[in-house]
């Protein structure tokens, strides 16, 4: 009873919302501002989609890819060290695993588990093997159609509209993958940055912050402190009291501050294949971890579990709200020039 009434609230709420901004928009359209228009009638667009996103986002080697595939319990998404991640991501719910290459011109192609893995940009040839230079462009021609990967699993998180969408690193060597990042940020509804723990908040990701995360009107975002196995336990401490230091110094004004987490991806899933029955090699047996909980994975996902069950709806509201007020204010913007220049004509 409590989720039925809880929901129509919601959609009563939203009714409000997307009324109020097609509102905004004729309003646009009568003071001849194209681009104000536009970009709110976008806004109605992604409001009207029920689709909840969730975007993963960090510089190349934060551990995107082994984190997500952490919380799926099996390693499906193609992890690297070097920022080679082919195509976004997106993994929604489903009932047994899918996968799937939509292509930018409409095309789609179904692949398997093996395929999938599998699927990244090769890395550079060396300069005097022209077969490699060869393999490498029709490689980097064929992934420059892709528009993104569609990944159906049954993870929980996923369940009621829920995407998890794995991006290129925002310091990516192709200019065209961090744009795609950016692309995606405008879209999302709620964001988890990944940091690490050997070099925590660089000066590009205090920037990357401000700029992509904060500038897209993202109020509610996790921040997690990955590779929590590659630093001593008498610094865990430490790093987190870092982290919250300059985050507090650096995004003043923030209206919900993000919580911290410090886990470590990699024994997360380590644990979760043995859980899962996979036979593991002796040095992955050596990662395995006394606990799960020792990964700092647990507390992490009650927070996010909570946070989608509880403030999902609000959440995506708020953000439409926040676009709508922007768009007010740079609206009385534009009719103050306009009044202030025709008193001096």
């Amino acid at each position: 009873m409590a989720k039925a009434q809880s929901l129509a609230r919601y959609k009563q709420q939203k009714l409000i919302v997307t009324t109020v901004l097609e509102e905004l928009k004729t309003i646009a359209d009568e003071l001849n501002l194209p681009h104000a228009s536009k970009e709110i009638q976008g806004d109605v667009k992604l409001l009207d989609d029920e689709t909840f996103n969730l975007v993963v986002v960090g510089e190349f080697s934060r551990g995107k890819s082994t984190f997500i595939n952490a919380m799926l319990g099996k390693t499906i998404l193609p992890a690297s060290s070097n920022p080679t991640t082919a195509v976004i991501s997106k993994i929604s719910y489903g009932t047994s695993p899918a996968f799937k290459l939509i292509y930018k011109d409409g095309r789609t192609e179904t692949l398997g588990e093996e395929s999938f893995k599998n699927l990244k940009v090769p890395p550079s040839a060396e300069d005097d093997c022209s077969d490699e230079l060869e393999e490498e462009a029709r490689q980097a021609e064929w992934v420059s159609g892709i528009n993104y990967a569609q990944v159906n699993y049954p993870l929980s998180f996923c369940e009621d509209n829920v995407d998890i969408i794995d991006t290129p690193g925002v310091n990516d060597i192709s200019q065209e993958r961090v744009e795609i990042t950016y692309r995606y940020l405008n879209k999302a509804d709620a964001a988890i940055m990944l940091l690490s723990a050997q070099q925590t908040l660089t000066a590009s990701e205090i920037a990357f912050l401000k700029e992509q995360i904060i500038g897209n009107q993202i109020e509610n975002f996790f921040v997690v402190i990955n590779f929590k196995d590659a630093i001593a336990e008498k610094n865990y401490q430490e790093v987190l009291d870092f982290t919250k230091e300059h985050l507090t110094e650096h995004l003043k004004g923030i209206k919900r501050f993000p919580p911290l987490f410090l886990v470590s991806s990699r024994q997360a899933l380590t644990f979760r294949r043995k859980e899962n029955g996979e036979t593991l090699s002796m040095k992955k047996m050596l990662e395995l971890p006394a606990s799960l909980e020792t990964t700092g994975f647990l507390e992490f996902e009650a927070a996010l579990k909570d946070f989608l069950f509880e403030e999902k709806g609000r959440v995506k509201l708020q953000k439409y709200v926040s676009r709508g007020s922007n768009d007010v204010k740079q609206m009385n913007k534009y009719i103050a020039t306009q009044i202030l220049y025709l008193g001096k004509s």
